[in-house]
């Protein structure tokens, strides 16, 4: 394909994608009510407010600082996909909290990941515990496994934010929610954003360890209902055909058309920018939002959904059946330039 044919096609699929429509929904008793439709591009002009502006006095860490528990013996690839993502999608800086075995081989993925390798230390929450106050958002799950250990560590870092007043959003995917099925208490009283972001597999084994309800079907009610059950301020991402995110009773759909390609990685990707956008929704705050009935924690999340599905439609334009989630990653860039015209420095 020329460059010249590229450009072409890729500025249709965006202005595609900019054009379509998204349904918002609020629970009225048991009845889904609707109260507004909203054109995607008015909703990905206001998360263009979220973004930290790009400025000449901001030092290292202005623009965010994720911390991203996983990376086991087993699983090396998770916490590099979502962390390289949160970077690309403009944090500043990432530091991975891994088993030790994992150490060596997510540093060779990238210079740019700062790699701890605590996670399983029969003194981890003491070496964990003075990252913590620096982070502005921790991912839990990409690639962490389900060894002895990581209950008990996860456990300890949870009880050190809350003794300190430490409201650092979390967000929880892959093997983190297993762990949350485990223990669907622990966040009840939990002050900073948490986001889940299950697919249907996991959505099906946390509602029955939560609400202790079997699920066959994507009931709007159940979506609603699980966040509220595990804690005050926790929004869900349910990943599917279309992605539908729910917040405190509100419920949005993000049906921006990516491709038939399912490839691994492709939840770490989403978990990763989704850390990028909470850890902005902490650091500016919801008084820097336009008048909207839609929380922040709604429009970070359905802005991730928008850039991994857009991501995800270039990728396969490119390369088809064999796209995988490296391909993915290249697409960000892009995708994130396009929809949000950069923020002219300031002096």
């Amino acid at each position: 394909m020329s460059f010249r044919l590229f450009m072409i096609v890729y500025l249709k699929v965006i202005n595609c994608l900019k054009a379509r429509f998204v349904s918002i929904r609020r629970m009225s008793g048991s009845i889904p009510k609707q109260i507004n439709n909203v054109v995607e591009k008015d909703l990905i002009k206001t998360a263009k407010c979220l973004l930290p502006e790009l400025e000449f006095k901001n030092h290292k860490g202005s623009c965010g600082r994720i911390g991203v528990f996983g990376g086991s013996i087993e699983f090396t690839g998770a916490p590099y996909y979502a962390g390289y993502s949160a970077l690309r999608t403009g944090v500043d800086l990432v530091y991975i909290f891994c088993a030790s075995a994992a150490a060596q081989a997510i540093k060779t993925y990238s210079p740019e990941l700062m790699v701890l390798p605590y996670l399983d230390d029969q003194d981890a929450i003491n070496k964990i515990a003075p990252w913590l106050s620096r982070l502005h958002a921790i991912l839990i799950g990409p690639g962490l496994g389900r060894h002895q250990y990581v209950s008990k560590t996860l456990t300890q870092v949870l009880d050190y934010l809350e003794s300190n007043n430490l409201a650092t959003p979390l967000i929880f995917d892959a093997d983190g929610l297993f762990f949350l099925s485990q223990h669907p208490s622990l966040l009840r009283n939990y002050r900073g954003n948490v986001y889940i972001t299950p697919n249907i597999v996991e959505f099906k084994f946390l509602t029955k360890s939560v609400l202790n309800v079997s699920v066959e079907n994507i009931d709007e009610n159940v979506i609603t209902a699980l966040p509220k059950s595990l804690g005050n301020n926790v929004t869900i991402n349910l990943k599917g055909f279309n992605d539908i995110m729910s917040f405190n009773g509100q419920i949005i759909r993000c049906d921006v058309e990516g491709s038939p390609r399912r490839c691994g990685g492709q939840g770490d990707m989403l978990s990763g920018i989704l850390s990028a956008f909470a850890a902005w929704v902490k650091i500016k705050g919801n008084s820097i939002l336009p008048s909207t009935s839609i929380p922040a924690e709604l429009i970070a999340s359905y802005t991730a959904s928008y850039i991994v599905r857009s991501c995800n439609k270039l990728a396969f334009i490119d390369n088809g059946r064999g796209m995988i989630v490296t391909d993915m990653l290249e697409k960000i860039i892009p995708v994130t330039k396009a929809l949000f015209v950069e923020n002219k420095t300031k002096s």
